[in-house]
């Protein structure tokens, strides 16, 4: 597989964890099943704009947490096929996390084997490689041990590529540390790390800490995406790369070539969107979800507004009036309309 040289510490990088790695929206019907025209429009879109290296479908913004076991297979199945071989494909494999209610979660044992058995299925479905995080473990006193022997687990159980993820606000025990990092990757089919935190402090001394090793650390805050490139990071994965990776791609490429202050504007434009009110309050809810659709079917994307609920909030419910969803887009257009100005 190709690899990218990093600038500044001269790492070789796998391809498919630099630059643009897109955590891919979920399709629903009204209903909440997997819209298949929907998520396979969305992988067209993505294609379409030339600027994504990799789609991570059940990604976070996807609402992992959400997905049966069944479910997850069948978006392997989709992403897979209709990516082809144009763009890399990322599957998340963690086992079923029973949403946001604990009493729903499977038995420690039961995610490891659904882990186990979504990340071989991925392979034999050729996705690219597998993302996964430790958060159906159960809490021990000796956890950081047990993560360790979860990824080991896992190591044994494949022949392609893993990525470690860290999503937002996960609980301090789950929390990778430096010195736990440093022994998963020695693990060889262990490439990555996604850290969904704009904690520079943390994200460098991850990175610090794998500076020897075959290993790839991944943003997961496209507002730090450039700070993050300096530290030695290869790619982002934001929930802007699914509405303007283009300007995402700008910050890379720009970065890539030595051009510091072409970087640094891109970086502020994307800053400019975060603020944006109607799109990153909470990328992670109902409204920002729908926001992030809402943009893509006006582009033509074959995406409706629907999501799993969260708590009491209903699928499909948007809180957004017609002028903010318009702020929006006018918002993304005119940042997209920028980096030609740069």
């Amino acid at each position: 597989m190709r690899t990218i040289t990093h600038p500044i510490t001269g790492k070789e990088m796998p391809e498919f964890l630099t630059g643009v790695i897109t955590p891919m929206l979920t399709a629903l019907n009204e209903d909440l099943t997997l819209d298949e025209e929907g998520n396979r429009s969305l992988i067209q879109w993505y294609k379409k704009t030339g600027a994504v290296t990799t789609v991570f479908a059940r990604s976070g913004v996807g609402q992992m947490a959400h997905f049966s076991f069944e479910q997850v297979k069948t978006l392997i199945d989709i992403a897979v096929d209709e990516a082809g071989d144009e763009i890399f494909v990322l599957a998340g494999t963690s086992g079923t996390l029973g949403g946001r209610d604990p009493a729903r979660r499977p038995s420690e044992q039961k995610y490891v084997e659904e882990t186990l058995e979504l990340s071989r299925y991925a392979e034999r479905q050729g996705a690219t490689g597998v993302v996964i995080v430790c958060l159906g473990l159960e809490p021990s006193s000796n956890l950081a041990d047990k993560i360790f022997d979860f990824f080991k687990r896992v190591n044994a159980s494949i022949d392609i590529p893993i990525v470690i993820y860290e999503p937002p606000a996960t609980n301090p025990a789950y929390s990778i540390t430096p010195a736990l990092l440093h022994r998963l990757a020695d693990l060889p089919k262990v490439k990555g790390m996604k850290l969904s935190s704009p904690d520079m402090l943390k994200f460098g001394l991850l990175c610090d800490a794998t500076k020897d090793q075959d290993f790839t650390m991944i943003s997961g805050h496209e507002g730090a995406f450039l700070t993050s490139l300096v530290l030695g990071a290869g790619g982002v994965i934001g929930g802007g790369c699914n509405t303007h990776p283009e300007l995402i791609r700008e910050i890379f490429d720009a970065f890539m070539a030595g051009d510091w202050e072409r970087a640094r504007r891109a970086q502020f434009e994307v800053a400019r969107l975060l603020g944006t009110r109607t799109l990153v309050r909470d990328p992670y809810s109902g409204v920002a979800l729908n926001a992030a659709k809402i943009y893509l079917a006006r582009k033509g994307v074959k995406v409706k507004p629907y999501h799993w609920p969260e708590g009491r909030s209903e699928s499909g419910r948007t809180d957004l009036t017609e002028k903010d969803l318009d702020l929006a887009k006018k918002a993304i257009d005119e940042a997209l309309q920028s980096i030609r100005r740069i």
